[in-house]
């Protein structure tokens, strides 16, 4: 037996009975016929909890009043109308010789909850059941009141799948004077799942396709086959949904039934369908229409003549329809379809008033607080005076997006009274733009091993960038970088990062000490475009390990790096973080040495290309290819180590489903990179939790050589698997991917991977 003590309803006290207003009125026109005497005074009996006063006030007759019936019966409705009274009663006194009356009001005051305890629940625990109840410690009972919570609890054990279940409520002892306990009882019965579903009607379209339309199942060794009413409700919105979309738009449910076999737990649910007549496109046409013409507009109907009449594609068209006109401003426009059925032929006429065109009056933001509203509003493609267009404003939005410091950004528009005006509201909603991390381990190569890092993509609320790493033990690191991202309230971005590295890698060690200088700018002339500049100055020296190919003893020895580097990008993507449409392009070339300085020689060029599709549901693709070249510039000889390339692992050289930098050109010895690469990716990603969790599936393909000359495109390494990724705030994106290589030397086999960040 489970017992709760908790502020929850109680039992009416037995016995009471409740004499509905009506009858009290009509005692009183059969009792009261010559009343007309004046109130001396007004009694209230049988008032414990409730003041005499504030039943006086609440009954509306005050000393001195001409008595009536419609008084008493205004009163009586009133004290009623509070719902803290079982029983009124209202009896007049004559004061003998003075043509006054006193008046009695008598009473009976509801109980109020005390206690309150369920019994007889197994299934489902006290907690759950009383959370999905109204029921507190004091709250004014009443029969209905208890008939309400029970049928609360019992559209909890439906929904748990006890169809069957019944609930009783009982007095129990009451704890003090005008409270009331009160027992539940549950007899939950036998937990019910759906076994058949039959679709009764469907003549025109199979039943079996009319069923796979609705979530609705039978139970089977991969479904739950629970029956939920609320889903049984969108089964048949679906239905009917599905009917209308082809063609049949008279299609409707007529009735349905929930059914329970002998054996109490087995239901058949039955759906009956009228169909209805098939429906086809006929004519469309326009009147009204001044701005657009008719050309113009049938370009946004998704149906032709002779089609099977979609209603989906019909309510697009009508959405097409406005996107046209708002996008010229008409904003307020109004588009009114009548249909003109003629045999199976739907006509359909669009009345047009196209109205003014609206312009934007005040611009809002909303909803931030760490970020400042100017490095908002400088985003924005839009600003008071504009002509409405509903594509800057979600080109705003979408440039909002990329900053990276909002997980949602909504707008709204508010027409401005008695002008053709509107305001726009921007309303955000931040996200953790700072990253905290620190650990420490021990591995074979590295030895003790320990890490902070920390990291803000917006430092004082304007964009700002500032990142520390700090890596101790055999591995050492401290680099510290910071972006200005509007120098001097222009698009251009500036930054400088300083760097004193010592990493152990398989063969060697490498040692760097140096910075650069970065200087970026938006191109007005190409949309969602930028061009970046980077100068570096660094010395580096590279130390062989005992297991050091000659390659790499041969490349050992101290060097100054003095770099420039160009970068042009374009990212039409819909947000920073998984994106779900759009492409990036990246191209980028850099050169050290010659005129330049240093003792390092080298060119290399990189392009790489990304593109995002959505799919079904949330599921959405992305692909991935990139290619690199580096070269000497006289000879090749002058290509440093650290520039060649060596792919596998995760990270930007990145190949799922081998080592870390394991795949090198044929011939080369484990250490020693190629000049040229090529990676080609592909990611099949679907949120797990909204902006939390996502799951994927990936294919990796890519491989290096000694010479652009030597690239097979068909002589890739394979990786295929599936991972998971979670945003974390403080840590930024964390992955876990497990890969099958198919051509790993040793052969294939399985890989798991750990990944900070995203190669898409």
């Amino acid at each position: 037996m489970n017992r709760a003590n908790r502020k929850r309803p109680l039992p009416v006290p037995g016995g009471r009975r409740f004499l509905p207003p009506v009858l009290f009125v009509l005692l009183i026109l059969f009792a009261t016929s010559a009343w007309g005497e004046t109130v001396r005074k007004i009694r209230v009996e049988g008032s414990s909890r409730i003041a005499a006063a504030s039943v006086v006030k609440t009954l509306g007759i005050e000393q001195g009043d001409i008595l009536s019936v419609d008084a008493i019966a205004e009163g009586i409705k009133n004290l009623y109308g509070t719902r803290q009274f079982d029983r009124i009663d209202v009896e007049k006194e004559i004061v003998p010789g003075t043509g006054e009356i006193d008046l009695v009001v008598i009473i009976v005051e509801r109980a109020l909850l005390g206690t309150y305890e369920i019994l007889g629940n197994d299934k489902i625990k006290d907690d759950d059941i009383f959370e999905e109840t109204l029921l507190k410690k004091g709250l004014v009972l009443s029969r209905r009141t208890l008939f309400r919570e029970s049928r609360r609890i019992h559209a909890l054990y439906k929904e748990k799948g006890y169809r069957n279940a019944s609930i009783s409520w009982e007095p129990a002892d009451d704890d003090s004077v005008g409270r009331a306990n009160v027992r539940f009882r549950v007899e939950e019965g036998k937990k019910v799942k759906v076994k058949r579903v039959v679709v009764l009607g469907a003549g025109q379209i199979d039943e079996g396709r009319v069923r796979k339309e609705m979530k609705t199942k039978p139970d089977s060794w991969i479904r739950s086959g629970d029956f939920k009413e609320e889903t049984f409700e969108e089964d048949k919105e679906k239905i009917e949904a599905f009917y209308k979309k082809r063609g049949f738009l008279d299609a409707r449910i007529e009735s349905t039934s929930v059914t329970a076999d002998e054996n109490g737990k087995d239901l058949t649910v039955t759906i009956w369908v009228k169909e209805g007549q098939k429906y086809y496109a006929g004519s469309f046409s326009f009147d009204g229409n001044e701005e657009f013409n008719d050309e113009v507009l049938q370009s946004a109907i998704r149906l032709k003549d002779g089609d099977v009449f979609n209603q989906q594609k019909y309510e697009e068209s009508v959405g097409n329809l406005y996107s046209i006109y708002s996008e010229r401003g008409f904003i307020f426009s109004n588009i009114v379809p009548e249909r003109r059925v003629v045999d199976n032929r739907i006509n359909i006429a669009f009345h047009i008033n196209e109205g003014n065109p609206a312009r934007i009056n005040r611009v809002q933001v909303a909803g931030n607080t760490r970020t400042k509203e100017r490095t908002i509003r400088r985003e924005l493609v839009i600003a008071p005076g504009d002509l409405f267009k509903r594509s800057r404003i979600i080109r705003s939005q979408r440039e909002l997006l990329q900053l990276g410091f909002f997980q949602d950004i909504r707008f709204d528009y508010s027409p401005v009274q008695g002008t053709d005006k509107i305001d726009i509201t921007f309303d955000v909603i931040e996200r953790q733009t700072g990253e905290a991390s620190a650990g420490a381990g021990f591995s074979s190569i590295n030895g003790a091993t320990g890490f902070v890092r920390l990291g803000q993509s917006n430092l004082f609320g304007g964009g700002e960038r500032l990142n520390l790493t700090w890596e101790f033990g055999d591995f050492q690191q401290i680099e510290l970088s910071y972006t200005e991202p509007w120098l001097f309230d222009t698009p251009t971005t500036a930054g400088f990062d300083i760097a004193k590295i010592r990493r152990n890698w398989d063969s060697f060690f490498e040692k760097r000490l140096g910075g650069g200088v970065r200087l970026g700018r938006r191109l007005p002339w190409l949309d969602y475009s930028r061009a970046d500049f980077a100068y570096r100055l660094e010395e580096r020296e590279i130390e062989p390990r005992s297991n050091a190919s000659q390659a790499v003893i041969d490349a050992a020895g101290k060097s100054t790096l003095s770099s420039t580097r160009l970068t042009f990008t374009r990212n039409s993507t819909d947000r920073l973080f998984h994106p779900t449409s759009g492409s990036v392009a990246i191209l980028v070339g850099e050169w050290a040495g010659g005129p330049i300085g240093g003792t390092t020689e080298y060119q290399q060029y990189e392009v790489e290309n990304r593109w995002y599709y959505p799919s079904f549901w949330k599921f959405f693709l992305g692909l991935r290819a990139r290619m690199g070249v580096v070269d000497g510039l006289e000879n090749a000889s002058t290509v440093p180590l650290y520039k060649r390339y060596r792919l596998g692992g995760t990270g930007i050289w990145g190949l799922r489903g081998y080592d870390d930098r394991s795949i090198v050109p044929e011939g080369n010895s484990f250490d020693f990179g190629g000049r040229t690469m090529l990676v080609l990716s592909a990611e099949y990603k679907f949120p797990i939790a909204e902006n939390q969790i996502w799951g994927l599936f990936f294919f990796d393909a890519g491989n290096t050589w000694n010479s652009f000359r030597d690239v097979r495109p068909n002589d890739l390494n394979r990786g295929a698997g599936l991972g998971i990724r979670f945003q974390i705030p403080m840590l930024g994106q964390l992955g876990f991917d497990f890969a099958y290589g198919l051509d790993r030397e040793e052969g294939a086999g399985w890989q798991p991977h750990f990944q900070l960040g995203s190669l898409f």
